[in-house]
């Protein structure tokens, strides 16, 4: 319950930070900043026991999951919706083939260095990895308006700047261009 819980936690904390992000900079930034966050989330579940700290793990990983994946999303939403002319986007789908996967590796499990592997590490893992396919093409998709991912970074995360000193330089050239 409280998973679930995280999930849509995750998505209500976010979804208005990533759309109003994605209608002033573009898909582009939020395409590689999911891709990251979303693998990092994903494969933190093989280091989930049956402890305490195991069950905050849980909570954090599936809030972190949904944040990423509630940016990711949007920009796909965007992208799609710009991409397919209006009189088509009525054959816009979307699968899901994990349960099939765990169907089908239901008896699959192996020992890896000092803890156990089944089906769900698995997906899990597979899951983290398939994001490196999109990042790789999100350079491609690229629109006119996007504006590079390090800027935004910087700017979103202006406030912590000065608890933590500059970590990147923006002109005054590049922030104005976006206004």
């Amino acid at each position: 319950l409280g998973a679930t819980a995280m999930i849509s936690l995750g998505a209500i904390v976010s979804l208005r930070f990533w759309g109003k992000l994605a209608d002033r900079f573009g898909n582009h930034w939020i395409f590689t900043v999911s891709h990251i966050g979303i693998p990092v989330s994903t494969v933190l579940w093989i280091f989930i026991g049956k402890d305490t700290l195991s069950t905050v793990l849980v909570l954090a990983s599936f809030f972190f999951w949904s944040v990423f994946n509630s940016g990711n999303r949007i920009a796909q939403t965007r992208y799609i919706l710009h991409a397919v002319p209006a009189d088509r986007q009525n054959q816009i789908n979307v699968i899901n083939v994990g349960g099939l996967f765990l169907g089908l590796t239901r008896d699959y499990s192996f020992e890896f260095a000092v803890f156990g592997f089944n089906n769900y590490h698995i997906l899990f893992t597979i899951s983290a990895a398939l994001f490196v396919l999109p990042h790789l093409l999100c350079g491609k998709i690229r629109q006119k308006a996007d504006a590079p991912t390090m800027q935004v970074v910087a700017i979103v995360a202006h406030p912590l700047l000065n608890i933590f000193g500059p970590f990147m330089r923006i002109s005054k050239r590049e922030t104005s261009r976006k206004k």
